[in-house]
């Protein structure tokens, strides 16, 4: 928050002496005398009388409150109804801060389960443009709604909040023009997919040895490998909103060639996507954080450059089209080299000191395509194959076969950092049902221009894994 100059208060030691600091030729007599009766009027007082004389006096020498750099926000509330003729209690308040140096007029905290078109008629009563408003979440799904002679605030059970979140991403990618995925219509998809409510050890059991989560009291949701529609959806019945069973179910659509880019880049698109449908700006936990911050600030940088638009995140996210979104796959692998770099878990007293977003700001504003320098931080030796996988075959490199595919990339003319970047994408799983499909994750695990290495690298792999 930006601090605000307040003019000089005069504080009581400025009108009148403290009795403290006064010494023998600081009065008259009777006013020494006054003094000392006061002094031993607060020796006999109890501890909290003393205490509050004590706050009196410092807050007699404290601005006035109208005069504060940081007046309290109040939150109001406006009806918003919907086509069912339900009327949704939207709160909402001023903009303050880093939002209001953002050019915003209002925040807008959405209820569980809002439909986005209902934006409009929210930017409508304020009497701004929908730019103008922050959006955020109730960070629980207890919402206040009016329908009839009926006013209540209540929270839908867990199985509304499917029903609802499957409506919303529904209806959201059907305005895209996306009802298929995997040549499957969207809603037949989502009427087979299973959401699970989990708690406490079954919950820890659920995640146990999954990639990139973090502690299972802090997680939301989970969704596991598998064939679309059949993927294990797990929600912690502990910790979640309605808006992460949203980000969970996109992520049970999303195709399989995805598991070849950085996961956390997945996480990035997929919470963007999330935000769209569900009409937020900024989505919040049960428990106040922000979810994938850098990841989707990265994304979002990356649109604001034209580095990839839209239109490609959706293709490559649900249709499998890498082509699209490589540039941001190399930049982000470029994003994630600086994160290392100025890591102190990564290295130690050699972190540097960069600014990475102005980094990678001056980067896609150019049309360099700048890569990680150095060999990946991790280790080739501890790469061993998977077993197969419902749907295809989810493949990773032996110690066999490493040296067999750095061989090939560097006759291909692949530099150490694109070598790197083959053998981690192995590391993370290469979805393989057909050689084309693999061929397609290996692309777009390099940057342009490598397609014939690609190939390459997808022939030696299938005759390696069919002997």
């Amino acid at each position: 928050m930006r601090s605000h100059a307040q003019p000089q208060q005069k504080g009581r030691q400025e009108t009148q002496r403290n009795p403290r600091q006064a010494g023998p030729q600081a009065g008259t007599e009777g006013s020494q005398v006054a003094q000392l009766m006061a002094m031993a009027e607060l020796a006999n007082q109890s501890p909290q009388a003393r205490e509050t004389a004590r706050l009196r006096e410092r807050l007699a020498g404290s601005p006035p409150l109208a005069n504060r750099s940081a007046p309290i926000q109040r939150v109001e509330s406006m009806p918003i109804a919907d086509s069912s003729g339900m009327e949704w209690s939207v709160d909402y308040r001023k903009a303050k801060g880093e939002e209001s140096n953002r050019g915003k007029s209002y925040a807008v905290i959405l209820p569980s389960g809002f439909d986005p078109e209902l934006i409009p008629k929210i930017a409508k009563k304020l009497g701004v443009s929908k730019g103008q408003i922050v959006f955020t979440n109730q960070q629980n799904d207890m919402v206040t709604f009016t329908k009839g002679n009926v006013n209540k605030t209540a929270e839908a059970k867990p199985e509304d909040k499917v029903k609802r979140a499957k409506w919303l991403v529904e209806k959201y990618l059907k305005s895209q023009g996306i009802d298929k995925v995997s040549d499957r219509a969207i809603d037949n998809v989502l009427k087979e997919q299973k959401v699970t409510f989990l708690t406490e050890g079954e919950w820890k059991f659920f995640l146990f040895g999954a990639p990139g989560v973090g502690s299972p009291e802090e997680t939301e949701g989970l969704t596991k490998p598998g064939s679309i529609g059949e993927r294990a959806v797990g929600i912690n019945k502990e910790n979640y909103t309605l808006n992460a069973i949203v980000h969970e179910l996109f992520h049970s659509l999303e195709i399989s060639l995805l598991q070849a880019l950085p996961g956390n880049l997945v996480e990035g698109i997929t919470e963007y996507i999330t935000r769209k449908a569900t009409g937020l700006d900024i989505r919040r936990g049960k428990t106040g954080g922000t979810f994938y911050k850098d990841d989707i600030r990265l994304v979002e940088l990356a649109l604001s450059k034209h580095v990839v638009s839209h239109n490609q995140l959706l293709d490559a996210y649900f249709k499998g089209d890498m082509d699209g979104i490589r540039r941001l796959v190399v930049g982000y692998r470029y994003f994630e080299s600086l994160q290392q770099r100025t890591s102190f878990l990564y290295r130690g007293l050699h972190a540097e000191r960069i600014d990475i977003w102005a980094e990678m700001d001056e980067l896609w504003s150019s049309n360099e395509e700048r890569r990680p320098s150095g060999e990946s931080t991790q280790d080739d030796s501890d790469l061993e194959p998977l077993p197969h996988q419902e749907g295809g075959l989810e493949l990773r490199p032996t110690r066999d076969t490493v040296s067999a595919i750095r061989e090939i990339a560097e006759d291909g003319g692949l530099d150490k950092v694109e070598i790197s970047a083959v053998v981690q994408a192995f590391q993370q799983g290469l979805p393989y049902r057909s050689k084309e499909d693999l061929q397609a994750a290996l692309t777009a695990a390099l940057p342009p221009g490598r397609e014939r290495v690609a190939e390459r690298l997808a022939d030696y792999i299938v005759q390696e894994y069919a002997e």
